[in-house]
């Protein structure tokens, strides 16, 4: 019979990988960084995999990556966007003094993502040396029963799983018992690093109890959970080769129910199962991967769910590398099938060293799984513990946001009380860059998005205007390039104690004295191959080539024949001669006056001072500027291209730029330069590269800093899964 079943399974999970397949659409982000715990003067340094979920290739879907470090508020401290090349990226955050000491989320996704709600996140914790603190005393442990699945159910036989621990997560040792109303020992515990299960068999309306000695030699009694009565529980097994699980509901109507195997993006598995069944799921037919197994009633309700990681954690060499303070170490035995490759070698104190766990890590909303209290023996407890928060699946008819293929893309909407939002067309420019502008049209509901075709790097101010001449009144709303909302995520405080005190001073002094060598360490920008679109039949006037009139209509008039000036009773307008060849073609009546760039009114720059322009170029011609169509360019420039007291209209708007991509610096302690400049580093190899080649020598410089290091080797196998081996590296 269970033969049977687990056929019925394995044919189920195929059947489902083509009745729900769209996972082809998705992309996911994988980003690596430099540690997860930071001190006021380090950078965090990000690289990023952007990969499709359905292959695990490269994806080059899209070409910028939004990263973002938010504090414990979920309120963005850092906020820049990568460029993408064939899915890969790299930046940095430099921590100042003035960022507070705390947890914080470094979060990445793509334009794409936000479609779905999907981001990478990665917990870190940053202390600040020159805050003024003090050593707070530990809080007290807290202890927690985690039944599987969320539910206690009366009548069934239970797992249990206790958490006994501090206020920083870190667990606490106890031995106890667990008691019925009379006292008999029901079971006896006995925790291994604050963790610990049991199993159980409540009876409805009775209270069970824990008794437990503490580190005082007090015995203390605590309530368990009641058990429900009208609830069902997953009951969860792992063997070596696949997962049994089992249904219990104690609703006496309640026979059977549907089962949903799924992760956040697919249902893998749907079908009847009765309450009781054994279920055989072998774990070769399942997808590697953060999965949770739900279970509704026959009314679609959920009753039940529980997460279960299915793939091993990582591949961890025993073999541990030595060497001596600023030795070159060689990396022998890579695997040259992967691509993609990254090779980080950073000081071992950092809490997530697998990359699996920081992908479980990034998924949860409950306190992130620490690569030293989690294995591949415990990780199924700590699923019980975990909580994710994952939209109900359903299928994906249309989405709102287009990827970021090739370029940047705003977007916003135009609202009016009296002028039709209809075909409008929208200018966004930045000062200073006259012919850097980007145009787009508004559809019927005053929705338009710019496409930005420029590589501009930074902050920048610029203007989103409406073309309209005739004076109507518009608001301009923009939406927001990052997200603005994220999950509650749960936090805990960050506590100092004289180790940590001790920690925290000796790095901040290491980097220090690092940074104070900068200038002779310097980090190479990548300066991109910038693309200048020059306009031909572009006529220039130097003003200064004339002689000066006191207003610039008299100076149109004077010195540009091609540009007429009308005038109503209300406004000015500018009429452009196309020249004799082009008099077979129809104008639209449509034109650019920009001003140092910026969009600006005919009478605007009538009204405006000649004395402080230096000279206006006019293109008499059509011209093409996305899907606008127009009859020709005015451009004014005032001397230093600032603007100069003229006051533009529209919406100011801070457009944020790509991070310029950098080399970062490594020592090379064979030159004789580096002989007398300190060598702090905590990064040892900040390594990345398309494949390892067979006669590529591959290593490292050791710094100054001695200790126990992380060498952690990541790639994407011909199959398209993420590959890591993690080595030690002990330097002397």
């Amino acid at each position: 019979m269970n033969r049977l079943r687990y056929l019925t399974l394995c044919s189920l999970i195929l059947f489902h990988f083509a009745g729900n397949g769209q996972d082809n659409i998705h992309e996911e982000v994988f980003l690596q960084i430099s540690s997860d715990r930071f001190v006021s003067g380090e950078r965090i340094l990000f690289h990023a995999l952007v990969r499709s979920k359905s292959s695990g290739k490269l994806s080059e879907l899209s070409s910028i990556l939004y990263v973002e470090l938010l504090d414990d508020q979920q309120i963005p401290v850092f906020q820049t966007k990568i460029k993408l090349e064939k899915g890969q990226g790299t930046g940095d955050f430099f921590i100042s003094s003035l960022i507070e000491s705390g947890n914080y989320q470094l979060i990445g996704y793509t334009r794409w993502m936000k479609n779905f709600g999907d981001y990478y996140r990665i917990p870190i914790t940053i202390y600040n040396p020159f805050e003024e603190y003090m050593v707070t005393p530990a809080g007290a442990p807290k202890m927690e029963f985690y039944p599987e699945s969320g539910n206690l159910v009366a009548g069934f036989k239970n797992k249990v799983l206790l958490r006994y621990a501090n206020e920083q997560g870190v667990g606490i040792d106890l031995k106890g018992r667990i008691v019925d109303p009379e006292g008999n020992t029901l079971s006896t515990i006995e925790s291994t690093e604050g963790m610990a299960k049991f199993y159980l068999s409540p009876l409805a309306n009775t209270q069970y109890r824990m008794i437990y000695e503490d580190s005082s030699m007090n015995f203390n009694f605590i309530n368990l959970p009641m058990a429900c009565q009208a609830c069902a529980s997953i009951s969860l097994t792992e063997f070596s080769q696949r997962f049994v699980l089992k249904v219990n509901d104690n609703v006496k109507h309640e026979k059977s129910g549907i089962l949903k195997i799924r992760d956040r993006y697919k249902i893998y598995f749907e079908g009847d199962l009765e309450v009781g069944q054994l279920l055989n799921m072998d774990k070769k037919s399942m997808p590697e991967g953060l999965l949770r197994v739900e279970y509704f009633d026959a009314q679609g309700e959920m009753k039940a769910h529980r997460l279960f990681y299915n793939g091993p954690i990582a591949v961890i060499k025993s073999e541990i590398i030595k060497t001596k303070s600023r030795n070159f170490v060689e990396l022998a035995d890579l695997n040259q099938s992967i691509t993609s490759v990254s090779i980080v070698v950073r000081s071992y104190e950092s809490a997530s060293r697998s990359a699996v766990i920081s992908q479980i890590n990034s998924q949860l909303v409950t306190r992130p799984l620490r690569s030293d209290f989690v294995s591949q023996t415990n990780l199924d407890d700590w699923m019980i513990l975990s909580k994710v928060s994952w939209p109900e699946w359903e299928p994906i008819d249309q989405v709102a946001m287009m990827p970021e293929h090739r370029n940047d893309l705003i977007e916003g909407i135009i609202t009016s009380r009296e002028e039709d939002v209809f075909e409008k067309i929208i200018v966004f420019s930045i000062p200073g860059k006259t012919y850097d502008i980007n145009l787009a049209q508004t559809d019927v509901n005053g929705k338009f998005l710019l496409n930005i075709e420029q590589d501009m790097a930074g902050d920048n101010n610029g203007y989103i205007n409406v073309l309209d001449y005739d004076g109507g009144e518009y608001e301009i709303i923009m939406n927001s390039e990052f997200y603005t909302e994220y999950p509650n995520f749960e936090n805990w405080p960050i506590r100092y104690d004289s180790l940590t005190v001790t920690q925290v001073i000796k790095s901040s002094v290491g980097i220090q004295i690092e940074n104070s060598f900068q200038h002779l360490r310097r980090d190479s920008i990548v300066m991109g191959k910038k693309e200048h679109f020059k306009i031909l039949n572009v006529k220039n006037y130097h003003l200064d080539d004339f002689t000066r009139f006191p207003t610039m209509r008299d100076s149109f008039i004077e010195y540009i024949p091609g540009i007429a000036i009308g005038k109503s009773r209300t406004d000015y307008d500018f009429n452009i001669r196309w020249p004799a060849e082009l008099s077979a073609f129809k104008q639209t009546g449509i034109y650019l006056v920009l001003f140092d760039g910026i969009l600006a009114s005919p009478k605007e720059v009538l009204e405006y001072s000649p004395y402080n322009i230096s000279d206006i170029e006019v293109l008499s011609e059509r011209y093409y500027i996305g899907s606008a169509v127009l009859d020709g360019i005015i451009a004014l420039k005032t001397k230093e291209g600032d603007l100069y007291g003229f006051e533009p209209k529209g919406l100011k708007y801070k457009y944020k730029g790509l991070q310029r991509q950098k080399i970062y610096f490594f020592p090379d302690h064979t030159q004789s330069k580096e002989l007398r400049i300190p060598d702090q580093r905590k990064i040892l190899a900040w390594q990345f590269m398309d494949q390892i080649q067979p006669s590529q020598k591959m290593g490292f410089y050791a710094s100054d800093v001695l200790g126990t290091f992380d060498v952690l080797i990541t790639g994407i196998s011909p199959s398209g899964e993420l590959i890591q081996e993690i080595r030690t590296l002990v330097v002397e």
